[in-house]
């Protein structure tokens, strides 16, 4: 799968041309880039921050786009987690948030059969 990075603001033609190879030019991504997604960046803790501008830039894009449950539930992940759940299919990923979810509510689990494609179910909590 290959990350798509944009830079923002987005630059004319002429100037991305420029900058090609000139690291002067290049832009920091670590951080969000949307008004509200950078008030709750920076009001991150300095070690929360830390941690996430370490994952992918693809998985920090993906963390923007999951409803504040999962947002929550995506920080008691470990990093093994994460990657898991982010690798799967949509649809994989829609049943792993449900098993997910229910453990962080302590009902009772959502099964979590077929999500993993063989994988341990411990490797999400189950």
């Amino acid at each position: 799968m290959m990350a798509i990075r944009i830079v923002w603001p987005a630059a004319s033609a002429l100037a991305a041309a420029l900058c090609i190879g000139a690291p002067l030019c290049a832009k920091d991504d670590s951080a969000p880039r949307a008004t509200a997604q950078q008030a709750s960046y920076k009001a991150w803790p300095v070690d929360k921050r830390a941690i996430y501008d370490a994952w992918p830039q693809a998985q920090r894009t993906y963390y923007w786009t999951l409803s504040p449950d999962e947002q929550a539930g995506y920080w008691r992940l470990t990093d093994d987690q994460r990657a898991l759940v982010f690798g799967l299919t949509p649809e994989k990923r829609a049943a792993a948030w449900r098993f997910i979810l229910a453990q962080a509510r302590g009902g009772a689990a959502v099964p979590a059969p077929d999500v993993l494609d063989g994988e341990d179910e411990t490797a999400l909590g189950g």
